[in-house]
């Protein structure tokens, strides 16, 4: 789904008087979303899941087609965990 057909349902189930404002609202909690995360701290969403941050260690890879290696530093990374009730509602459409 493209964004501004999310947009166009936010704002009808938000009752926002606008896109515009429906956009804001969102945009609002995206950047919260990412601001818990630079922290590396967890957020959960009761009945749709858990936003968090994972280590990710350090590897070789190959490049497939010319099968030379090179370094993947260790990072982190965002992960999402969906909550068994959001999870159950998406299995049985």
């Amino acid at each position: 789904m493209k964004r501004r057909i999310f947009l166009d349902i936010l704002k009808e189930k938000g009752n926002f008087k606008s896109k515009i404002e429906a956009e804001e609202a969102l945009d609002s909690v995206i950047d919260s979303i990412k601001e818990v995360l630079k922290q590396e701290e967890k957020i959960t969403f009761s009945g749709l899941g858990t936003f968090y941050t994972a280590d990710v260690k350090a590897r070789e890879g190959k490049v497939p087609n010319s099968q030379e290696t090179y370094k993947k530093e260790a990072h982190k990374t965002p992960r999402f965990r969906m909550s068994k009730s959001f999870k159950t509602m998406i299995e049985s459409k």
